[in-house]
């Protein structure tokens, strides 16, 4: 985005990156926007939330390799762009596969999930000795641990409906709750979302009404002052949302402005770039069901702190050292299949998938008391077939 008055032009940021990364990593164009503006860049749903979850792994990778290992574990780390698709995601796993990649991590996005998760189950049994791992980090779709569980996907995050119990045991206990309008995303975990807050809510407190419900597109939405409008009219004195990203603080922001005074249960109100747009007049009045957040102490406290450093000192990649033992590498470019059975999304939007090479691991996997599939607990085939990375 260009600030207001600024001078910067398009060939001096192309030429700020000349030496200082490496020739591939150079964007080939740049596109200016106001600062008060819709984004263009692939940011526009993930923002920051695309970037954290490979910078995370990225730190973690680090830590792991920095200490002694009796297997001799060495990571190969790399992100690609899946524009919050399923079909750009799809086209991005192949890249990765092709690249030698055994582990995929993502997270944001149900419906990248299902995709993902599909498709990597589908290459798997095609490809015997040659398995790869799906690893979900925040994608709570419940269906991925239900009635679409893959023995290949596993999932670090609690679903959609574990969080509603507990927000809603919550709520229930707070007398002043009298109606409620739920506004969400208009897609899987949005739709969720607004499902079983109404059941749960209906089984523990039976008093409170349901005044409202709206689903918006997913990314889309640049002003949620008209939502505000509606659920001041509504009556409404709570809104429950499962928003995301930029959705989730363009929605408190507008809340903010408009003069909603009411109270804000979100499941993503942590995520950076949310508790700035709420800045003190959130305070007592918004709340977040997690199971961590960014005052923990101890080991978990010092990975943050260097998290938080990294982020802030590192503007651009830096060129991989011959003698690092992890090493970025660029994937073939992705190849666009003719046809696709995913429905084709925005490319206005992005979150990051991440692969991780190793060379021997055994993870296991979890499933659900529901599911059907055939794994229960059970350590994944040994990785000892994937390509060593250089030391």
């Amino acid at each position: 985005m260009k600030k207001p008055g600024a001078q910067v032009t398009r060939e001096e940021l192309l030429a700020f990156y000349e030496g200082k990364t490496a020739k591939w990593q150079i964007p080939d164009d740049v596109v200016f926007d106001r600062e008060d503006g819709p984004y263009r860049s692939p940011d526009r749903a993930a923002g920051p939330g695309g970037h954290q979850p490979g910078q995370r792994v990225q730190v973690l990778c680090r830590e792991v390799q920095r200490r002694r290992q009796p297997a001799g574990v060495k990571f190969e780390f790399t992100t690609l762009d899946n524009k919050l698709s399923p079909t750009e995601s799809l086209n991005a796993l192949k890249a990765a596969i092709d690249g030698g990649a055994r582990y995929i991590i993502q997270g944001n996005g149900s419906s990248v999930a299902l995709a993902l998760s599909d498709a990597v189950t589908k290459h798997n049994e095609r490809n015997p000795g040659k398995e790869v791992l799906y690893l979900n980090d925040s994608a709570v779709d419940p269906d991925l641990t239900n009635s679409k569980c893959s023995y290949w996907h596993f999932r670090f995050d609690a679903d959609t409906t574990m969080k509603m119990e507990a927000m809603s045991s919550f709520i229930g206990e707070q007398k002043d709750v009298k109606k409620v309008y739920l506004l969400n995303q208009n897609y899987s975990h949005g739709v969720q979302v607004a499902k079983y807050a109404k059941e749960t809510l209906a089984r523990k407190r039976p008093d409170i009404q349901i005044v409202g419900e709206d689903l918006h597109p997913l990314a889309q939405v640049r002003d949620f002052a008209p939502y505000i409008a509606k659920i001041k009219a509504s009556g409404a004195d709570t809104v429950i949302t499962g928003n995301w990203g930029s959705d989730l603080s363009l929605l408190v922001k507008a809340a903010k402005e408009g003069g909603f005074n009411g109270k804000i249960f979100t499941y993503y109100a942590g995520v950076t770039g949310t508790p700035t747009a709420l800045g003190k007049n959130g305070a007592g009045r918004v709340y977040q069901i997690a199971y961590s957040h960014y005052n923990m102490g101890g080991q978990m406290g010092k990975w943050q702190d260097e998290l938080k450093t990294s982020s802030t000192t590192t503007s651009t990649p830096a060129r991989p050292s011959a003698s690092s033992k992890s090493s970025a590498r660029r994937w073939p470019r992705p190849s666009r299949p003719t046809r696709s059975r995913w429905p084709r999304r925005s490319r206005a939007s992005r979150s990051t998938a991440s692969t991780v090479k190793s060379r021997s691991a055994r993870p296991t996997t979890s499933c659900s008391r529901s599911c059907t599939c055939r794994s229960g607990t059970r350590p994944v085939p040994s990785t000892r077939t994937a390509r060593r990375t250089p030391a």
